[in-house]
């Protein structure tokens, strides 16, 4: 769901509970003009900012496959220690929506930010243009001017405070009301009222686009006027509340003009008649800070509830479980030399030992789509499934051109490992039993093991299955100690295919890259190797908004491998 509707609605829930806590208060003669509950729908305004991608690359759900950088003719025979990964970068239809949508707002934001900054250049006018009252500012000991240019009294903070009191007022009023007035301007000024107000603008053209976040800037001016009408009629005397209200009701017969971004005396006419009413009772109660403790425990439970619901992203992509990991032996490595420049995480498992090094423990456990590397696991599950067998694993070309010569002919698994040919995989998965697929992928604890396919991209080309690099690394684990669902002579026959170098550690692994709109976000590197005659299997990946891709991610493995040991 897209993150603007997200937003919109979450706020507008949390900004209904709040009006209808104020509404229940006002039934049973309770007031409470505190801020917090329009606090909380501000805040909630942030929640889908949890999960949204700021960076227009950077884990999105498109379509994308792996990527090689040399495109030589396939060589023949093909018993050549290397293998390349080749991909077309693919444009995809709701990645531009998303930028479109994501340059729309922050354009949004700009054009707010300079109609604020005009609103500010007109009070620094008003101020240039006001005269200081020498009198007022002496005996209230702030700086109160008469302006011209205003029609309602007001405070501001623009370097310093002061108070404005318009001079038609000035001359209708007597000194009574015009000290009424600069009481309650000074309330503002020792409440904290004008940056408690300047915080919800900035909320508000941040999140220009949600109209609550306009409705809840509303109702914090009302609630921090009426707040100020409290604290000065509770120190006033009975002479002096009705002057109080007397001052309202004559400042609301005046036209006055709207006051942008500053708290003013004079409210809008409507909400003055409020302000009028609630002076002359003094039949209402303050609530209780249980009720508001009460209110507050409510709105966070809810919000925490529906916020899963409220998922614009693929819920699959979460996260391996803290908890899985702590029952498993592990270290912690610092490895941050090697990743300069990208986002990145390795997880290591020496077999013999039984034990893994991580780096980067968040990435480590955050899931993502495993893109080409899958097909490391879709060779097994073809061979154990029958679908193809040592002896028996080429498929036609089907004619279809690809970017690639080395695709535009017939495979063998082989040369399909080798080249990370698409078309071999995917022609394999649609003569296999979906379900057969699946509970492989359940049995062996893929990732989320999720194969329904979106968006007409394969299920593992960033769509909705996902792994975490330690999961990758505890697959291959299986993978290299042949268990049930490794048999011995079909991993012998994927690591012969993978094999990059045959010196004193052997390694042999696959590389995927994930290309949108030709921007390389996501490069994996997994597979195993020997040192000092001591098994082990790992999982590198890689994040950038560009150049970050599956040859990257080996050249990295290959200096950690060469230059480390895991004991």
């Amino acid at each position: 769901m897209n993150f603007i509707i997200v937003s919109i609605i979450i706020s507008g829930l949390s900004y209904t509970l709040a009006k209808m806590y104020k509404l229940l208060l006002y039934k049973y003669k309770r007031v409470d003009y505190k801020i917090f509950p329009w606090v909380i729908v501000l805040l909630s305004t942030f929640i889908p900012l949890i999960q949204f991608n700021f960076l227009p690359f950077k884990n999105a759900e498109l379509l994308i496959e792996p990527i090689g950088k040399n495109l030589n003719p396939l060589p023949v025979p093909i018993r050549k220690i290397d293998t390349k990964d080749l991909a077309v970068s693919i444009s995809n239809i709701n990645y531009n929506f998303q930028e479109l949508v994501n340059s729309f707002w922050f354009i949004g934001i700009f054009i707010y930010f300079l109609y604020y900054l005009m609103l500010i250049s007109k009070l620094i006018k008003i101020v240039n243009n006001s005269k200081l009252s020498l009198n007022y500012s002496c005996k209230y000991d702030y700086n109160i001017y008469i302006s011209q240019e205003t029609t309602t009294p007001f405070t501001c903070w623009i370097g310093k405070h002061a108070i404005f009191i318009p001079a038609k007022l000035h001359k209708k009023l007597d000194s009574r009301e015009i000290d009424a007035i600069i009481k309650h301007e000074i309330t503002h000024i020792r409440r904290k009222d004008i940056f408690k107000n300047y915080l919800f603008i900035i909320n508000k053209i941040v999140f220009w686009f949600n109209p609550f976040a306009h409705f809840i800037s509303k109702n914090v001016v009302n609630d921090l006027e009426t707040a100020c009408d409290m604290e000065v009629i509770k120190s006033s005397s009975k002479a002096e509340r009705k002057i109080y209200g007397m001052t309202l009701l004559k400042i609301s017969l005046i036209n006055s003009k709207k006051e942008h971004f500053i708290l003013n005396f004079g409210s809008p006419t409507k909400f003055l008649k409020k302000r009028i009413a609630f002076i002359s009772r003094n039949d209402y109660i303050s609530v209780s800070n249980k009720v508001r403790i009460l209110f507050i425990s409510s709105t966070l439970l809810i919000l925490i509830t529906i916020k899963p619901l409220m998922a614009y992203e693929n819920i699959s992509n979460s996260s391996y479980s803290d908890v899985d990991l702590k029952s498993l032996n592990y270290k912690n490595v610092n490895l941050q030399k090697y990743f300069s420049g990208y986002e990145g995480s390795i997880v290591v498992y020496n077999i013999k030992r039984d034990k893994f090094y991580i780096y980067n423990q968040n990435i480590a456990l955050e899931r993502t789509s495993p893109d080409s590397t899958y097909k490391l696991i879709s060779s097994i599950f073809h061979l154990n499934n029958k679908t193809i067998s040592i002896n028996q694993n080429k498929l036609l070309w089907n004619g279809t051109k690809t970017p690639f010569k080395v695709w535009n002919r017939n495979q063998n698994l082989d040369t399909a490992l080798r080249y990370s040919v698409n078309w071999y995989f995917e022609t394999l998965d649609n003569y296999t039993d979906k379900k057969d697929l699946s509970h492989f992928l359940s049995e062996l604890n893929y990732g989320n093991s999720n194969i329904e396919a979106s968006l007409n991209r394969p299920y593992w080309l960033e769509s909705n299955l996902k792994i975490s690099p330690l999961e990758q690394t505890m697959i291959l684990k299986r993978f290299y100690i042949n268990d049930s669902l490794f048999k011995t002579k079909y991993t012998d026959l994927v690591k012969n295919s993978l094999y990059t170098s045959k010196n004193n550690y052997k390694l042999w692994g696959k590389t995927g890259t994930a290309i949108i709109n030709k921007h390389e976000i996501k490069g994996w590197y997994v597979g195993g190797f020997e040192q000092n005659q001591e098994p082990y299997v790992f999982a590198t990946l890689i994040k950038k908004n560009d150049e970050a891709n599956g040859e990257k991610a080996k050249k990295i493995s290959e200096k950690i491998i060469k230059t480390n040991h895991f004991y």
